[in-house]
Parts: C-alpha cells; structure tokens; sequence
C-alpha cells in the first residue's frame, strides 16, 4: 500500500477512530471549557449553534429566517405558505435521497425534521411556536452540536467530503456541547448564573423574553434546558457506546458475540 495522498478519502469504519475520536475531541473540549481564554475562543462557534437553532425552529414554523455570523437571526414574525412549502420541499428531497443512498442517520434526521414540520406548522399556535423559536437558540447549543457529533460516525454523500470535513466539525461541536452542557449543570446546582442578556448589551435576550412575553420563570427555564442537556448526554454516550463496542469487536478488546 503506498502513501496517502492528500486527496485521498478517509475511511469510515476504522476501529481506531471510532473508539479515541469522540473522547479525545471531548478531553479537549473540557480543557477549553475550563479555561477563560478556551471559554472565549469557543464562543464564535457557539453563536453559530445559537443562530442556527433560531432558523431551523422558524424554518420548521413556515417562517422566513436568515441566521447572521455575528450573533443575530432575522426571522418573520408571521408564518409564510411559500415558506412552508420550500421547507417541504426540502425535507422531502432529504427523505428520498436518504431512502436511495440507504443512509440510516440522514433519514433519522428527514424524518424528525418532517414530524417537527407538521407540528409547528399545523397544529401549533402562531404565539406557541414564537415562543419555541426563541427556546430554540440556547437549545441549538446543545442539540446541534450532538447532531455533529453523531454526524461523524455516519457516510455522506462522497461530494460532500464529510469523510475529511468531520474531524473539522468535531471539535468545535464537541467543545460548543460541553461548555452549554456545563453552563446548565452549573446553573442547576447554583455556581453558575442564567445566561441572561445579548451580544446588543440591550437587555433583550432570549431568556429575557421568555420570561417578560411568556410569563416563564427562571425555574422553568433552568428545567427546560437542564432536561435538554441530560437528554443529549444519554444520546451521545449511548452512540458513543455501541460504536465503541463494534471498534472493541474488530480490535479484539471485546469479544463477538455468536
């Protein structure tokens, strides 16, 4: 076999990277999260999983949305049908190709995008779903970020070089996911403060909001996304845990099961 050359694929299914890559990503995420500097250096990232989660939940909504680098989204405060109909159009284009490439997570996530669509859009309540919007941006922070880093034990699509552009994204996902996941740990126990106010500096964040527009206190809020975080901790130690496992099967640590 000779050398790898730079254009060449990366494999899926290496036992190696299987078993170290998500401990090691998250060893180095609990360093940076630790630190002032780390803390910092995370938060570009972190923004962009905070925008993100606004868009979608308006997207989901039949909204209109345009989630900005600098940490603000523009989003329609009234649902639109064309809107609506693109995302379908979308979510159904992600369905079949995930149906004809037989690709297990892609069709995971176009099927709970499809069950998140019909709700928002037909059966919730234009106030509702406002409210699930703005839920949505700390939410992306925890919730995103576990998509990317069950994201990375899965094939894309060979175009899309995720083979490559994964151990790009691990990172910055895992280190987004441990910073939220340690801010609610803390905000539960007391140490740390809700994480109240804006890059505006003009007293309008989300939780701001949720609690002055929707009557949401801070109990309830730290309880949303308390549940959240111990939600994503059992999705990602239980995928970690069965690839784990079938790496531990091909490395012989762990015996096969006849």
């Amino acid at each position: 076999m000779g050398p790898r050359l730079i254009g060449d694929r990366v494999e899926f299914d290496n036992p190696w990277v299987e078993l170290l890559a998500l401990p090691v990503a998250l060893l180095f995420a609990g360093v940076f999260a630790a630190s002032p500097i780390g803390r910092v250096l995370l938060v570009p990232f972190q923004i962009q999983f905070h925008e993100l989660g606004h868009a979608l939940l308006a997207w989901l909504s039949s909204r209109a949305a345009l989630p900005l680098p600098f940490g603000f989204t523009f989003w329609s405060e009234q649902p639109s049908r064309f809107t609506g109909l693109c995302m379908l159009f979308l979510i159904g284009v992600l369905f079949v190709r995930s149906l004809q490439e037989r690709r297990p997570f892609a069709l995971a996530c176009a099927f709970g995008l499809l069950v998140s669509f019909v709700i928002l859009s037909g059966f919730v309540s234009e106030e509702r779903s406002r409210m699930f919007i703005l839920c949505a941006g700390l939410a992306g922070e925890l919730v995103l970020t576990t998509l990317v880093m069950i994201a990375f034990y899965f094939p894309f699509p060979d175009r899309m070089r995720w083979d490559f552009f994964r151990f790009v994204a691990l990172l910055p996902a895992a280190g987004s996911w441990v910073s939220a996941v340690s801010l609610w740990r803390g905000v539960a126990r007391g140490s740390r403060a809700m994480p109240f106010g804006s890059l505006l500096g003009d007293g309008t964040g989300d939780l701001e909001r949720l609690m002055y527009e929707y009557a949401m206190t801070e109990g309830e809020i730290s309880a949303l996304y308390g549940k959240l975080a111990l939600s994503t901790v059992v999705l990602v130690v239980t995928t970690y845990s069965v690839f784990a496992l079938r790496a531990g099967r091909k490395l012989g640590f762990v015996p096969a099961w006849d």
